[in-house]
């Protein structure tokens, strides 16, 4: 029953002025700001877990900081942490056989659209690498997965091409604003 209210919403938003009206895409925008913005809150969260269950640190400590660091995890979580990313990716390439699409290659090309589905696998793939000490940045999940988001609300709400575009561009820069908690350098 639910399902049906929210498909009858939709369809009465999709055939009203709304969908055009540049207020509402503001407000769409600002709607995945605060969605990429809490995902990259929620990624770091998982980092940190990570981290804790694979180098025995506290929550409040940062792995860089590699201050007593047991030797053999030093040695054994990068090698376990690669293994795992090579079964990972290698189930995810052949249940995906198509390559990811990145925010500036779908504006580029494909109007926006991207793969939700895809950007969570990024964000999978370079949580598993920089949780088990991979000297590599979550900044390109973090854009990835906030543009895919912007990405699948624009398709959803069906918007228009350049509109769609618009959201991924404001998911790449929430997700690079929360990532270097400076708002104005993701704009």
């Amino acid at each position: 029953m639910a399902q049906l209210r929210w498909r009858l919403l939709l369809r009465s938003f999709v055939r009203s002025e709304l969908r055009n009206s540049n207020l509402m895409l503001l407000a769409f925008a600002a709607g995945v700001g605060v969605l990429g913005g809490l995902s990259v809150v929620l990624m770091e969260q998982v980092l940190r877990l990570v981290h804790r269950a694979t180098f025995e640190i506290s929550v409040t400590e940062h792995l860089s900081e590699g201050f007593a660091l047991s030797w053999w995890r030093v040695l054994l979580m990068p090698a376990l942490g690669g293994a795992l990313i090579g079964l990972v990716g290698w189930a995810i390439r052949t249940w995906r056989t198509r390559e990811a699409v990145d925010p500036i290659e779908a504006n580029a090309l494909y109007g926006g659209r991207m793969s939700l589905i895809d950007s969570l696998n990024i964000g999978l793939l370079t949580l598993i690498s920089s949780g088990f000490g991979a000297s590599v940045g979550m900044e390109a999940a973090y854009t990835q997965l906030a543009s895919g988001l912007g990405s699948r609300i624009g398709v959803l709400l069906r918007l228009r091409r350049e509109d769609v575009r618009t959201l991924v561009g404001c998911g790449a820069a929430a997700g690079i604003a929360a990532a270097f908690n400076a708002p104005l350098a993701g704009v």
